[in-house]
Parts: C-alpha cells; structure tokens; sequence
C-alpha cells in the first residue's frame, strides 16, 4: 500500500510505492528526527520529494535505513555507514541480518571458505570474503575470529618438507596487507582524537599493531604509527608537530623520564609482563599489553587527562 503523497512525486513516475517519513518512522523505529540527520548530515538515504517539498521513501530506502540500524547496533559509528553501506553495494558484500550474525554455523561457513580461498592462493577471493566480513562484524570480533581462530589452526598445520606451513605464511602475509589498506583508507572525523603510537619492537608492522591501530579507528580515535624501534629522542620534535592527544608507546625497555618530563601530553606504557619497569610519574601511566584492555583503559583514562 502506497503513501497518500505518492501521485505528487517530482521528477519521479506516480506510482512509486513510497511513504512519507512519519510512516517510515513507525515501520523503522527510527524518528523521524533522526532520520532527517541522516540525510542531512551523512547523506545515508536520499528520498525523494513532492511539489510541496515533502519527504517520500521507497522500499529500497526503508531496507537501507533497516540495515543502518542493525550496523549501529552492531557498534558501527554512524559517520562510517555510508562508506560501508556503498563498498558492500559496490563489492556486492551480504549484510548479514544481526540475530544471524553470531551463529556458530555462519561463521564455520565463513571459515571453511578462507580456509579453501587459501588452498587455491584465491587473494581476490579472500579480499571479497573478508571486506564481507569487516562489513558484517565488530573489529574486535573479528581480531579473535580471524588471528586466534583461523591464524592460530593454520599454524597447527603439518609442515612441508623444508619445514615451513605454506598456508599459514600466505594467510599472514594476505592478512597483514589487507589490514594495512583498511587502516590507510579510513578517513578520521574532525573531531578524532589524535593518538601517537610508538612501538619500539624491532619489527615493522606487526600483526599486534595492525589490529592495534583498526580497533583504536573503529572507537572513533585517530593513531598514527611510528615503528620498528624508533629513536625516542625524535619523540618531542613529533609530538610538538602532530599534537596528538596522548601518545602509547609499546615494548619499551627503557623510560626516558627526563626526556617527556617536559611534555605536556600524557603518556601511556604498554609493556608484557616479562618488562617490570617502575613508572614514578604523575603523567606517565601504565597500559595493559592485551590490545582490547588497552582501548578500555584509554577509553576511561583520556577524558580525565584532556
């Protein structure tokens, strides 16, 4: 059944089926204040218009406002929809429906077909399921899904003959890659919150901090990275250039108290727990090494030190 607006559409044919925003609110449970936000503020839906002006929504438009509340539920910040609504038109990506989301047999199914894309060196392949996969789940569900499920059974494999699991190598490779390209097409808000993060690991890249810098994105925050065991004397010079908000630094051996004393960022350190390094100031306070307890520990920390 159509709107009582429908045969006064412009620019579009009368027998649209479409509905007007107060009907559209009822069938969404979205008001419609709300709804006009979105498409004023994040052009998520674009309805059409009468003579008069009025709002008017076709079916494709409530599915997609349907699907905007399920990614919202699913922790998806709502400046990040539009991006993710229009890769998966574009890649043809399945949003799957929240209730079916967490079912062990939708994920076996997900598993199963990396674990084939990776026998068959399908890199296409696992770019599709895995943009798929982003667009479906939380980073931080898929952090546990992807390296301590998939990552960790495919380093259980039977080694080849020179010793190396082949497998477990080409899914690090492809998964570093891809993290790296999510990481760098994610464009911050305005109003991000600057971190500056530095690992002093003697590796660049690393799996830890891929994950790291994606979940810090995906809790609305802006890092940059600087790795593979930097010069700690440089820290000042960058932190007066990039004003970061705070600044997290990995794997650090040793403080150099006297050195960010005279910063007035606050400074946060991440060591494991074979590192015992006494903090005796004020400003520089220690982090959980586990990446999902660091952000919560950030998370209630910064207000208080901003």
């Amino acid at each position: 059944m159509t709107d009582r607006h429908t045969s006064a559409v412009t620019g579009h044919s009368a027998d649209l089926a479409v509905f007007s925003i107060g009907k559209v609110s009822k069938m969404t449970g979205v008001n419609a204040i709300t709804l006009r936000a979105w498409e004023r503020r994040y052009a998520i839906v674009a309805p059409q218009r009468t003579d008069k002006g009025h709002r008017l929504y076709s079916p494709n438009d409530i599915e997609r406002i349907k699907t905007v509340t399920r990614l919202l539920q699913q922790g998806v910040q709502i400046s990040r929809v539009k991006s993710l609504l229009d890769t998966a038109k574009e890649k043809s990506i399945e949003i799957i429906p929240v209730d079916q989301r967490h079912d062990q047999s939708q994920w076996l199914k997900h598993k199963a077909s990396v674990f084939e894309l990776i026998d068959q060196l399908d890199m296409n392949g696992l770019d599709k399921i895995h943009q798929q996969l982003f667009a479906n789940y939380s980073a931080a569900e898929l952090g546990d899904m992807l390296c301590r499920n998939i990552l960790a059974d495919l380093n259980k494999e039977t080694p080849n003959s020179q010793g190396t699991n082949g497998n477990y190598h080409v899914y690090h490779g492809f998964l570093r890659m891809f993290l790296s390209r999510k990481i760098m097409d994610n464009t911050p808000s305005e109003n991000a919150i600057k971190l500056l993060i530095i690992d002093q690991s003697a590796e660049s890249g690393r799996m830890l901090m891929l994950w790291y810098l994606a979940l810090l994105q995906a809790e609305g925050y802006d890092p940059m990275l600087i790795d593979r065991n930097p010069d700690i004397e440089a820290i000042p010079a960058i932190d007066a250039k990039l004003q970061p908000q705070a600044i997290v630094i990995y794997d650090c051996e040793q403080v150099p108290f006297a050195l960010l004393a005279n910063l007035d960022t606050p400074i946060f350190i991440a060591n494991d727990s074979q590192t015992d390094i006494k903090l005796d100031s004020d400003k520089i306070k220690s982090l959980p090494y586990d990446v999902l307890e660091n952000i919560s520990t950030i998370k209630e920390i910064l207000p208080v030190l901003k």
